[in-house]
C-alpha cells in the first residue's frame, strides 16, 4: 500500500508501459485520453461511466492486452475517459480473474482456479 492508501502496479496496455492503481470498484480497466492517444488505441464505441465526480462520456475499446506485475490478460475491454489521472485503473474485468487478498498493507493477486471469466 502506498502512502495515499492505494495499491499501484507497474504494467502495460498493448505493450505501452503504464502504472495502474487497483480499483475494485471500477468495472473496466480504464485509462485517460492522453494515454490512449499515445498508445494508439482504436476509437472504440461511446460509453458512459459513473465516477466519483458524476457520469462522464468516454469510449470502450475492445480486445486489448493488459499486463500488471507479470500477469497478462488478453481480450479485455478498456474504458477511455477524459478524467483519468496519470495512473490507469485496474478494474474488475482484470481483477476477477484472480483471487485478491489484503492483509497488513499488502495486497496479493493469485490466478483464480477454473475457467477465465468472459469480458463484458
Amino acid at each position: 500500500m502506498s502512502r495515499d492508501g492505494h495499491y499501484y502496479l507497474k504494467g502495460a496496455l498493448n505493450g505501452v508501459p503504464l502504472t495502474f492503481m487497483i480499483d475494485t470498484g471500477a468495472t473496466y480497466v480504464s485509462v485517460g485520453e492522453d494515454f490512449a492517444r499515445a498508445a494508439r488505441l482504436p476509437q472504440g464505441v461511446t460509453g458512459y461511466f459513473s465516477t466519483a465526480g458524476g457520469t462522464v462520456e468516454g469510449r470502450i475499446v475492445k480486445d486489448q492486452v493488459v499486463e500488471a506485475e507479470g500477469f497478462r490478460v488478453s481480450g479485455l475491454s478498456v474504458a477511455v475517459t477524459p478524467l483519468q489521472g496519470k495512473a490507469g485503473l485496474l478494474g474488475q474485468n482484470f481483477l476477477r480473474r484472480f483471487e485478491v487478498s489484503q492483509s497488513a498493507g499488502v495486497m496479493r493477486l493469485r490466478l483464480a482456479a477454473g475457467p477465465a471469466p468472459r469480458d463484458r
